[in-house]
């Protein structure tokens, strides 16, 4: 199975207003009333593009399992990286549900990891929405478009979230008339609509994972495992 690997910065800031940039398209969002807003115990986001090259080494796939297990120094700075890889023989949200379990074995705790879904290659560049879990019992879903992330769901605790280190949880993305819903460990989350022409409908699906400036590599390794359900 071919794997379309692609490599982005990501650029952490201190400030959590920081955290919102301007992007083209606002959405409307659904979430159940007990949502706790947080900062993501202090680190505030924002995906920024900065090309290096692919690397077909990063993700490794056996048995059904997908691990991203870096310890290179080269995917480390004082502004982090972001690192994912679409699967282009998974079909869209639009036309099957994506569930995927997904393991953090390394790594500081608050740094996210977890899936993109509705990826198209777009005027501004790559384009895709990001469900990202943290270990601390925290989610968030955002928009990056070329070098803009837009926030659409601030990292959030949710109670149902199994915390810490080598524990699994699922992640489920359904689409039912333009609205997306987001549940975790069979728990709703959130959901949000999308305009009826929005190329996201038919774009595509993979994982991704955060390499956060707290992040010592090389001395210590970033482990996260992905199950594709």
């Amino acid at each position: 199975m071919m794997f379309i690997k692609n490599v982005f910065k990501l650029s952490f800031l201190v400030f959590i207003l920081s955290y919102f940039i301007s992007c083209s398209q606002s959405y409307n969002n659904e979430s159940d009333n007990n949502s706790n807003i947080l900062g993501g115990d202090g680190d505030s986001e924002t995906l920024v593009a900065g090309g290096i090259p692919e690397i077909e080494s990063l993700f490794k796939e056996e048995d059904n399992i997908c691990t991203l297990s870096v310890n290179d120094e080269r995917f480390w700075s004082s502004q982090g990286y972001t690192l994912w890889k679409l699967l282009p023989d998974v079909p869209s949200v639009v036309e099957n549900d994506f569930s995927v379990e997904v393991v953090k074995s390394s790594g500081v705790p608050e740094a996210g990891y977890g899936v993109v879904f509705g990826s198209y290659e777009s005027y501004h560049g790559n384009s895709m929405f990001v469900l990202l879990l943290n270990t601390n019992m925290q989610f968030s879903i955002g928009e990056l478009q070329g070098t803009s992330f837009k926030s659409i769901c601030p990292w959030t605790y949710k109670d149902f979230i199994t915390p810490g280190y080598d524990s699994i949880n699922k992640v489920k993305v359904s689409y039912n008339k333009y609205r997306y819903e987001i549940y975790i460990n069979e728990n709703f989350a959130f959901a949000f609509t999308v305009p009826h022409s929005s190329l996201h409908l038919s774009g595509k699906n993979g994982y991704i994972v955060v390499i956060s400036p707290k992040d010592r590599l090389p001395d210590e390794t970033v482990c996260v495992k992905f199950n594709l359900l």
